[in-house]
């Protein structure tokens, strides 16, 4: 079996997440994976979570949009996971957060690696 083939690409974007993008990425979760893996699908994309193997660099917020997002993640593993510390997954590996990013933004400024086609 061949290991699939991968190239690094340098990502430089802020993209606009309003409460709609970031409320979609807990609906129908039943892990806390489930959330984060929709988050950062958002602040990566185009690219597919499927196509990335490592990331390099971490998604940024504002301090307001991340306090909103720790809601939503405690409220969540609240009723996913009552036996668990709220939102400890999202202390873990959730995005950074800078007064450099405006409410409602998601920065991200780092390398991906990701699985290409062979003929790439």
């Amino acid at each position: 079996m061949m290991e699939k083939q991968t190239k690094v690409v340098h990502v430089d974007r802020v993209v606009p997440a309003s409460v709609v993008d970031l409320n979609k990425c807990f609906v129908g979760a039943e892990h806390q994976r489930d959330y984060i893996i929709r988050l950062y699908s958002l602040a990566l994309a185009p690219y597919e979570w499927e196509d990335i193997a490592q990331i390099e660099g971490w998604p940024v917020v504002s301090d307001w949009t991340n306090k909103y997002l720790f809601s939503r993640a405690m409220e969540c593993d609240k009723k996913l996971h009552p036996d668990v510390l709220a939102g400890g997954a999202w202390m873990n590996s959730g995005f950074s957060v800078s007064k450099d990013v405006g409410p409602w933004q998601i920065k991200f400024e780092g390398d991906l690696t990701v699985y290409v086609d062979e003929e790439e």
